[in-house]
């Protein structure tokens, strides 16, 4: 399955200010010991990222508004269309050193919320929530085999369901994954089959 042009856009934006902080976090452990502490540092890491953000989305699509956690809002010409961002959801993590933070991009049209990509790059650990319960599913295309073997063990031991985004055994042939219990794996197969290019199905979910 094919994404849309604008999930595309959103893809291309979040990873080119995940760059970015990517760098940055790398920095974070060194400014521990520092006397002024690590959190202007973030405060500068976070911004700079939703600068990025706001600049590759409005190239991509001149005219919509932007809502930013940091900059607030900016009204586009277009006035049915709004940005919705996070540059930097899970701040506290990334100021104490813990890899576990996101980009969030949503997508507002005529005050409707029609699409999203939250990114917690890390696939194993989606996997071993789904598992856990604390996710309710999980999909996503384009793993490889290493990121997604040990969840596939562990949604099928307890009790999940797993295959490729066609249904079939083939997740690490095709490097598609969807993973749910019995009955939110159906629906969502189904939705993603029908709709293979629909904004409204997220990457993820939770109860």
């Amino acid at each position: 399955m094919l994404r849309s042009a604008l999930l595309n856009v959103m893809i291309k934006a979040a990873r080119k200010a995940s760059r970015t902080l990517k760098r940055d976090f790398g920095e974070v452990e060194h400014l521990q010991a520092s006397l002024k502490g690590p959190a202007n540092f973030v405060i500068a890491a976070d911004r700079r990222a939703e600068e990025i953000l706001r600049e590759e989305l409005e190239l991509a699509r001149p005219g919509y508004g932007f809502l930013g956690e940091e900059g607030g809002a900016r009204e586009g010409s277009d006035k049915t269309h709004r940005w919705i961002v996070d540059p930097l959801d899970g701040t506290l993590n990334f100021l104490h050193g813990i890899p576990h933070f996101a980009i969030s991009i949503g997508l507002e049209r005529e005050g409707t919320i029609v699409a999203g990509l939250r990114r917690l790059g890390a696939a194993a650990l989606d996997l071993a929530w789904v598992a856990a319960g604390r996710f309710d599913a999980y999909w996503e295309r384009g793993l490889s085999p290493w990121d997604m073997a040990a969840g596939i063990a562990l949604v099928r031991e307890a009790g999940g369901f797993v295959t490729d985004l066609e249904g079939r055994e083939d997740m690490i042939k095709t490097g598609g994954i969807l993973a749910a219990n019995e009955d939110i794996h159906r629906q969502m197969l189904r939705a993603l089959k029908d709709a293979p290019h629909s904004l409204s199905v997220a990457r993820r979910s939770s109860a």
